[in-house]
């Protein structure tokens, strides 16, 4: 997943909380987390969002947020691992099935789904 941030953007922990959180129920686990900054003179900035853990987003991935990123903006990338998805797929081989396909639902056609 990767989100962007305008200049106005005020990163004062919520986004990690949330993300310790989501772990802390067992659901998820957060691979990884990085911050990724165009200063207002172009220059990249990188910072990990979880200090102590190995970087996993790819310098590909790095560089195509990048690119999209005009000075005095950001974006957060992060690797999720979905831990309930094990125990599922492994109830669906048990019982002699197979995953056909995968995907996410952006929050937009989650909300088109409840009107």
């Amino acid at each position: 997943m990767a989100v962007g941030f305008g200049p106005e953007a005020t990163f004062e922990g919520a986004i990690v909380a949330a993300l310790r959180r989501f772990e802390d129920s067992g659901m998820l686990r957060v691979l990884d987390l990085l911050f990724v900054r165009r200063d207002e003179s172009g220059e990249l900035e990188t910072r990990p969002g979880i200090p102590g853990r190995p970087t996993l987003v790819s310098q590909a991935d790095v560089d195509e947020v990048a690119a999209t990123l005009e000075p005095g903006h950001a974006a957060g990338l992060v690797l999720l691992e979905h831990v309930w998805e094990a125990e599922l797929e492994q109830a669906i081989a048990e019982t002699g099935g197979e995953i056909l396909s995968q995907g996410l639902l952006t929050t937009e056609q989650i909300q088109a789904l409840a009107r």
